[in-house]
């Protein structure tokens, strides 16, 4: 994972060649990102080197939401590190790390000091799978979804996956 690490690109590249509604969507999740900094302030106190590879394109709305609520939680630790790296060519890589092989994204793999892989989170918060599949006729779910409803539990699955990475 070193290698891939190594040729990544940090969150302000990522978002750096976006359309302009993009960067705007960027805004906004941060603004509703920083309503829940209670949760997440605890991150300064990490004293290891920790590694988030992620796997995404800033031209997928769940890629940009996703990324911005992390890149705004792991503002508060030195320690944690963040770096992108583009679906294109890393397709084998992406499949490696999905449950059925798909690829899709984002796919944000938590690596430990050893760039092990510790926790991986595919595409979705795992709260928006569960209630998607108790009803998947509900097409207002998804809509919610990309529009911020479940930052919190996302903050929440991106605090546990950070901490299985001590």
């Amino acid at each position: 994972m070193k290698h891939l690490f190594d040729l990544a690109y940090d969150f302000a590249q990522f978002i750096q060649e976006s359309e302009p509604e993009v960067i705007e969507k960027v805004e906004k999740v941060r603004a509703l990102t920083q309503q829940f900094r209670g949760d997440y302030t605890g991150l300064n106190a990490i004293q290891e080197r920790l590694r988030i590879l992620a796997f995404a394109e800033n031209t997928c709305p769940d890629s940009v939401l996703n990324l911005t609520i992390l890149d705004e939680i792991i503002q508060e630790s030195l320690g944690i590190e963040l770096k992108i790296l583009p679906m294109d060519a890393h397709e084998d890589e992406i499949a490696q790390h999905t449950p059925d092989g798909d690829v899709r994204i984002p796919i944000l793999l938590f690596l430990n000091k050893e760039y092990k892989v510790k926790s991986t989170f595919v595409e979705f918060p795992r709260v928006y799978i569960f209630k998607q599949n108790m009803n998947p006729e509900d097409q207002s779910l998804f809509e919610d979804y990309r529009n911020g409803a479940f930052i919190a539990q996302t903050i929440q699955e991106f605090l546990s996956a950070i901490e299985n990475c001590l």
